[in-house]
């Protein structure tokens, strides 16, 4: 029996105002929301996002195919979401470390706009850590390493999976080493700005730990910390997961303040199914307490989680449960990414599996970890599809918030060549900047053709603009999001598509000037 769909009356609010949904797109960057960079025509892939001092966005991450050579790359957009032609070759960097294979991880921009970049490059069989370092322009520095990169091999397996730049022009890596038969530990190293190693750091410029009697260390995360160093951290055990944070005084010693030793170890979780990714992001808030990210694996599924320290090391007991929040959503999640916003509130991006599709995925929670209800269609998370390939594939690695209203997220998406670009989105937060911003609104009105149930009558839009149309459901998802021209005329038409099932919709209206949005029963 072929099902009959009703669409029930709706009223949409437009309001001429910046603030939109929080959670939602923000059309006025890229195209309409997302900017994708497609390099060589090869599987491509975001790290890491920074802000440029001239207001650039800077994008390190991978280009290659698994099982084949790959090389690092460095993308520079301007502002709005699109190629700064002027930085390296049209905007883009390929480049690899030294060896036959590199693969990049983190980046770190100085003050005078240049930029390094960190991770690992194979020569002969072995990993060693592989580093280089560019101009504001996108050329390799030449005082640095020999011509710009840098091989950095300290006898075992190791590569750097972050990296953090000092005041006085040092820098200092993290990530995992192991020799033949060891499993992987964790080193802390120093470099002077010029990449020679900084012998004053630790033992001959470096230091390694175990973290969790002899655990599979990953390290993912490093930050200043009461101007100490201060490290996140996967330690994997085949009876045990935990979450642990390290934190070393500027000589390369563990500081014996910080947790107990120097670390703060919170143990007995399910983190990976038997798939270690750099994960374990971290942020300072206001209170110099530390969140970290993360994925937490249960019974029913995969689940983003949060945890939060306090500035001592031990965990925030008012933060979740004794400091740990999971979030049990509906389909499969992690956490990639952190920040926090100027109001305390905590932004964790990572991705959404619902079985098929790898989705990008943005929460925000409140200040006790609880999802924030003001935040996308109450539930206090927003799910984006941002590719448009046979394998529809997206997800953020990293996450910038460039202001108190928006946040940056950069990752992948696949296209419709069904291989994965450079994807950066941009969001709105929501957050209120002006009481004119209400001074403006109208009620438009929708309506369903009399003769098609799926085509929706608007009514009340401004003539001659474009704005994007975008549908979700109630879980937040995006449904369909297309392009949406007005004319003279006082009626436009969008064509639903096939393929929504019954229940609550909300349809969003907007552009850079414009904004609107009403919910739609569909049964």
């Amino acid at each position: 029996m072929k099902r009959t769909t009703l669409l029930l009356a709706i009223a949409l609010s437009i309001s001429y105002c910046p603030a939109q949904i929080p959670g939602s797109l923000d059309f006025s960057f890229g195209n309409w929301g997302k900017s994708l960079t497609d390099l060589d025509s090869r599987r491509n892939s975001g790290e890491v996002i920074e802000i440029a001092p001239d207001g650039g966005l800077i994008i390190c991450g991978t280009n290659g195919y698994a099982n084949e050579p790959n090389d690092c790359l460095l993308i520079k957009l301007t502002s709005g979401g699109e190629p700064d032609i002027s930085f390296g070759n049209q905007g883009a960097v390929s480049f690899g470390f030294g060896g036959e294979n590199s693969q990049c991880f983190d980046l770190e921009i100085l003050t005078d706009g240049r930029i390094l970049v960190a991770g690992v490059c194979w020569d002969g069989g072995n990993q060693n850590i592989g580093l280089a370092k560019f101009t504001a322009a996108g050329q390799p520095d030449p005082t640095f390493g020999y011509g710009g990169t840098l091989m950095v091999n300290l006898g075992k397996n190791e590569y750097a999976s972050s990296i953090m730049k000092l005041s006085n022009n040092k820098f200092v890596i993290t990530g995992p080493i192991s020799g033949p038969g060891e499993r992987e530990d964790l080193f802390i190293m120093r470099f002077l700005s010029n990449g020679s190693t900084d012998t004053g750091f630790g033992t001959n410029g470096y230091n390694v730990a175990d973290l969790n009697n002899d655990s599979y260390d990953i390290p993912r995360g490093i930050v200043l910390h009461n101007n100490k160093y201060l490290i996140s951290a996967c330690a994997f055990n085949q009876s045990y997961d935990a979450i642990v944070l390290i934190r070393y005084n500027t000589d390369g010693t563990p500081d014996p303040t910080f947790g107990v030793g120097g670390k703060s170890v919170i143990d007995g979780l399910n983190i990976m199914d038997m798939i270690i990714e750099r994960a374990t992001q971290l942020a300072i808030d206001q209170q110099n307490r530390i969140i970290v990210a993360g994925r937490f694996l249960g019974i029913a599924g995969t689940d983003g989680m949060l945890l939060r320290f306090l500035s001592n090391g031990y965990p925030d007991n008012s933060f979740g449960e004794s400091g740990l929040k999971v979030y049990a959503i509906d389909e499969d999640n992690a956490f990639m990414a952190v920040g926090i916003q100027d109001d305390g509130k905590i932004l964790a991006a990572g991705y959404s599996w619902d079985g098929n599709d790898l989705n990008t995925f943005l929460l925000r929670a409140l200040e006790d970890g609880t999802p924030d209800p003001g935040f996308h269609m109450g539930q206090g998370y927003a799910i984006h599809e941002l590719s448009a390939g046979g394998y529809m594939h997206d997800m953020a690695n990293s996450m910038v918030l460039p202001s108190a209203t928006k946040v940056l997220l950069a990752g992948y998406a696949d296209t419709q060549n069904n291989h994965a670009d450079v994807a950066v989105s941009k969001y709105h937060l929501g957050i209120v900047t002006g009481i004119n911003e209400q001074l403006h609104s109208k009620e438009i009105s929708i309506s369903a053709d009399p003769s098609d149930s799926r085509i929706l009558l608007i009514h009340g839009l401004p003539h001659n603009m474009t704005f994007q149309a975008g549908l979700y459901n109630i879980s937040g998802q995006t449904v369909f999001s297309q392009p949406l021209q007005s004319d003279q005329a006082n009626e436009v038409r969008l064509q639903l598509p096939s393929a929504c099932r019954p229940g609550i919709y909300l349809l969003s209206v907007g552009n850079d000037k414009f904004s609107g949005f009403g919910k739609i029963a569909i049964l």
